[in-house]
């Protein structure tokens, strides 16, 4: 079945999709548990969609799996284009304003209207296969971790530098050390790349983000912030400690997902 693909609004209706990204999401979970826009299976269509897609679509950028099982891929990818990616993500965002403006169509039914929705049991709907791997290249930069300094119980916010920077940048996954026990509590986007929406799984570290406005890449500026790390210090911890923060994985792409590294430094919290 041929599909005529959804093409996505300006960047002022993106900016108004942000808006909404509170709980908005029309419930709309199928007998088979399979619903087009619902990455989490929770029977909802939202931006806790978007941010599992935004995550994938990095991380299979950067040459891994997407996290993601076959059913999951088939929800991710609602444009059909084969392609689990930030436009994906942007679809739903937008499909999560459009709800929480009062609409009640299905993602299906907006994105494709008068069309009918594709059953993922018919024979030639199966959900496509990962990618394969890109090449990877030279090294992008340098992308550093700085240091801070903090009371017990602080919450201390430390950067995530870049410098050196030539090549242009589209979305990023990275992997934040810290000893125990430091918490990681939030991660805010810098000045760096300030078109890119990062997402975030404090549990492990793991940080995503991707400029899906629109097509650039982005050259930072040199010196300037990727992002900060907001990392809480424990009541309980001896002053004078001294805490290491690492970058243990960083692979960075441009809008053609070549894969690129960069040399990276290690950071520090001490305890006053």
């Amino acid at each position: 079945m041929n599909f005529t693909k959804k093409i996505l609004g300006s960047a002022a209706a993106f900016g108004m999709a942000a808006l909404c990204l509170c709980n908005a999401g029309l419930s709309l979970m199928a007998d088979d548990g399979l619903a087009l826009g619902d990455v989490n299976y929770d029977g909802y269509v939202n931006a806790s969609d978007a941010a599992k897609v935004l995550i994938a679509a990095a991380s299979l950028g950067a040459g891994e799996g997407s996290g993601l099982t076959d059913d999951q891929i088939y929800c991710a990818d609602v444009n059909f284009d084969g392609i689990v990616n930030a436009s994906d993500a942007a679809q739903i965002l937008i499909y999560a304003a459009y709800i929480g403006a009062g609409g009640t169509a299905t993602l299906f039914e907006y994105l494709h209207p008068g069309e009918e929705p594709i059953d993922p049991t018919e024979p030639g709907t199966e959900p496509p296969d990962e990618p394969q791997k890109p090449t990877e290249l030279t090294s992008n930069g340098v992308w550093s971790i700085g240091y801070a300094s903090a009371s017990p119980g602080d919450i201390v916010r430390i950067p995530v530098l870049i410098s050196e920077t030539t090549m242009g940048v589209n979305s990023y996954l990275l992997n934040v050390q810290l000893e125990a026990p430091l918490e990681l509590v939030s991660v805010e986007n810098g000045n760096a790349f300030r078109e890119f929406e990062v997402i975030a799984n404090l549990k492990d570290g793991r940080i995503a983000a991707t400029n899906y406005h629109n097509d650039k890449n982005i050259i930072a500026e040199q010196k300037s912030t990727v992002c900060y790390l907001n990392v809480k210090v424990p009541e309980n911890v001896a002053p004078g400690t001294r805490f290491t923060v690492s970058l243990d994985h960083l692979r960075i792409c441009d809008y053609n997902m070549t894969t690129y590294t960069a040399n990276t430094s290690d950071g520090s919290i001490e305890v006053q």
